[in-house]
């Protein structure tokens, strides 16, 4: 009986620590605005959330570059718990990882890619 009273207690803890993470595109709805300094001034250009597709949700450009026409720049990709997001740039098919929430101390977590824009 102890032994079952333990793994519930266990069990219970476990479960009262773990966390649930929320997802951080949401199709059609998400938009991070950025600012930028040129030579003739300071801009502000926007990154926005397009349709889901199999492959994730579209992530499309509109600012200062292209003439402020919108610019389809990848795809963004999560886990199903929303620990882990990748994203996928149209100029290539694969996959980088953005963050990673569950690293912890000493872990590594390498990023080697370099955007267009």
């Amino acid at each position: 009986m102890r032994a079952l009273i333990v793994l519930f207690l266990l069990i219970s803890v476990h479960s009262a620590f773990s966390q649930s993470y929320q997802p951080v595109v949401k199709s059609d709805t998400s938009v991070w605005f950025f600012a930028h300094k040129q030579l003739s001034g300071i801009y502000l250009d926007t990154l926005f959330a397009g349709q889901e597709t199999t492959d994730g949700i579209e992530i499309w450009y509109k600012g200062t570059f292209y003439n402020h026409e919108e610019v389809f720049v990848g795809t963004i990709r999560s886990s199903e718990n929303f620990d882990k997001l990748w994203f996928i740039p149209s100029e290539d098919s694969i996959e980088h990882l953005i963050y990673d929430i569950s690293l912890e101390i000493g872990d590594e977590y390498h990023f080697e890619w370099s955007p267009l824009l």
